[in-house]
């Protein structure tokens, strides 16, 4: 392969891959409208779209993986008068809304963190490892 060839081919595997970091953060964007478009903020009130799509919330979505997403969430919850068993039921909650909500298990832990800290106000995307 010559060095004008190379070069081309270079520049068309960038652009492929910013335009495919691009697409999965769009795809983000709608599966977490779609998810809390019938979810009220902690506070009261519907949940204003410049929070629902931070950067912070869809690098969250995209990045968190279940492990250590469901892990930083017990951690916070701890903070919480919750038994064990309340606070696995309140994620299995939260997880089985994704899974009927058409949320792919890729954005589940995200997805749900974002409800911890939105809807129920626990503080959670910092503890994620």
């Amino acid at each position: 392969m010559d060095l004008q060839a190379a070069v081309y081919e270079s520049i068309f595997l960038k652009n492929n891959a910013l335009d495919f970091a691009e697409d999965i953060r769009n795809l983000s964007k709608e599966y977490i409208a779609n998810f809390f478009k019938y979810e009220e903020i902690h506070l009261g009130g519907k949940i204003p779209n410049e929070i629902m799509h931070s950067s912070n919330y869809i690098d969250l979505v995209i990045n968190a993986d279940i492990t250590s997403g469901v892990a930083a969430i017990y951690k916070a919850l701890e903070k919480y008068e919750l038994d064990e068993e309340e606070q696995i039921k309140l994620v299995l909650g939260i997880l089985n809304k994704c899974a009927s909500r058409g949320v792919p298990k890729f954005f589940a832990a995200g997805i749900t963190i974002m409800y911890m800290e939105i809807c129920k106000g626990v503080e959670v995307s910092e503890l994620v490892e």
